[in-house]
């Protein structure tokens, strides 16, 4: 893979980074260089935002472009469909021994069914 790519993706989560502090291409061939055959795009983001977060001790801005290709990548993973959602959250949490352990109360989750549409 290329590091411009890498590169332009890093610019459009951060473009303040011309401010000298955030040097992209060196994050991006920092990437570049740690991919492989049958890399996910979900590996390579975490990837990107440790090293982002490592390189905090340089600048603290690292933090905040760490933060951001954090919750870019969240984004991509989570749907838009808040019923859906709620539903994971109510149904598809188990605790350590495999018992039903909802993140959601009955009656918000109730409430969440009953309003879907006007959610």
């Amino acid at each position: 893979m290329d590091s411009t790519w890498n590169t332009l993706i890093l610019i459009s989560l951060w473009p303040s980074w011309r401010a000298g502090y955030i040097k992209v291409p060196n994050n991006s061939v920092k990437l570049t260089s740690n991919l492989h055959i049958g890399v996910k795009t979900d590996d390579l983001d975490n990837l990107a935002a440790e090293t982002c977060a490592y390189m905090t001790i340089i600048h603290p801005n690292y933090s905040k472009l760490a933060s951001h290709i954090a919750i870019s990548n969240l984004h991509k993973r989570t749907t838009d469909n808040f019923l859906e959602v709620a539903t994971r959250l109510y149904t598809k949490i188990k605790d350590k021994v495999g018992r039903p352990a909802p993140m959601l109360a009955d009656d918000v989750y109730a409430a969440i069914q009953k309003n879907a549409e006007k959610i």
